[in-house]
C-alpha cells in the first residue's frame, strides 16, 4: 500500500489487532480504511462511500469474533449492532459506541440514494463524515488494543487527526504553500496533488509557486514529465498514477515531520480566480 495512512504506526496497530482478531479480518479493516481515505483525497466520492461500507463490515466482523470466537465472511450490519448491545463481556466502547458510529457510517452508503434531489447532492458531505468517523474508529481501536505501546497509540491518533490534506491553503481562489522553504518540486507536488484529478495551467502554477522563478517551475515540470510523473495537454498539467504515488510518499514525509514542522490545510471561502 502506498497511501498516507500506510505508515509504520498502522503496521504496529495491525500487529496488535491481529492478536485479538483474525489477521485476514484485520487486513480487511486497514485495506478499506486506506482506500476510503485515499479516495476522499482524490475526490472519488463513490469509491470512498463504497469502501466506507466495507470498512464498517470489516470492523463488525472483528467485533463479532470478539463476541463469539467465530470467524465469519459476511455480516448483517443492523443485526450485529443489535447483538453487540447485549454482550456482557465487552466494554461499552466495543458493544455500544463503536458499533453505533459504524452504523452511522453505513447509513451514508445505503440510505442516501433515493433521497438525493436535483438541487443538492450531499455525496461530498457524506464522504467528509465517513472519513472523520472512520478516523475516530481507528483511533479507538488504537486506544483499546495498542496497549503494549501507549506512545505509538497516541502518535497514531495524532497523525490520523492531522493527515487529512496536503499543506495548502486556499484564499479566494488563490493557493498558498504553508511551508515556503520547500524545493520547487515538492511545492509542485503539493499543489498538483491538492487539485488532482483536475489539471493546473503552468500560468497558475507559476503564480502559486511564487517563491521560485518561472523558469525553475517550468524546468521542474519538464523533468517530472520525463520521469512519467506528469501528463501535459492544452488544458494543463496533472499527475499520472506514478506521480500520485510519489507525491503521497513525499507528503507522508512532510506530515511525519521528516522535512520540518507539521502544518494543516485550511480553506477560506471566496471567488475563484484563474483557470486550473
Amino acid at each position: 500500500m502506498t497511501t498516507l495512512a500506510a505508515t509504520d504506526l498502522l503496521d504496529k496497530l495491525r500487529a496488535a489487532l491481529s492478536t485479538k482478531f483474525p489477521a485476514s479480518k484485520v487486513d480487511e479493516v486497514l485495506d478499506h480504511y486506506n482506500i476510503l481515505k485515499r479516495a476522499a483525497r482524490l475526490d472519488q466520492y463513490e469509491t470512498c462511500l463504497v469502501n466506507g461500507g466495507k470498512f464498517v463490515e470489516a470492523v463488525l466482523k472483528c467485533l463479532h469474533y470478539l463476541q463469539t470466537g467465530r470467524e465469519v465472511n459476511s455480516v448483517k450490519v443492523d443485526e450485529i449492532v443489535r447483538q453487540l448491545e447485549n454482550v456482557a463481556g465487552l466494554n461499552d466502547f466495543e458493544r455500544l459506541t463503536i458499533p453505533r458510529i459504524l452504523r452511522a457510517i453505513y447509513e451514508c452508503r445505503n440510505k442516501r440514494g433515493g433521497a438525493h434531489n436535483s438541487s443538492f447532492d450531499p455525496t461530498k458531505m457524506d464522504c467528509a463524515f465517513v472519513v472523520a468517523a472512520s478516523n475516530w474508529v481507528m483511533e479507538e481501536l488504537a486506544r483499546l488494543y495498542l496497549t503494549n505501546d501507549p506512545l505509538a497509540a497516541q502518535t497514531l491518533v495524532e497523525n490520523l487527526l492531522v493527515k487529512e490534506l496536503p499543506m495548502v491553503e486556499e484564499i479566494d481562489g488563490d493557493y498558498v504553500i504553508l511551508e515556503s522553504d520547500l524545493p520547487a518540486r515538492i511545492q509542485l507536488e503539493l499543489m498538483l496533488y491538492h487539485h488532482y484529478p483536475q489539471r493546473c495551467t503552468v500560468k497558475d502554477l507559476i503564480r502559486w509557486i511564487h517563491n521560485h522563478s518561472a523558469n525553475n517551475v517550468r524546468t521542474t515540470l519538464r523533468n517530472m514529465k520525463r520521469k512519467n510523473l506528469l501528463h501535459e495537454n492544452e488544458f494543463g498539467w496533472k499527475f499520472t498514477e506514478a506521480g500520485v504515488r510519489e507525491a503521497e510518499a513525499e507528503i507522508a514525509k512532510l506530515q511525519d515531520g521528516t522535512r520540518g514542522k507539521k502544518t494543516i490545510s485550511r480553506k477560506v471561502k471566496g471567488v475563484k480566480h484563474g483557470s486550473r
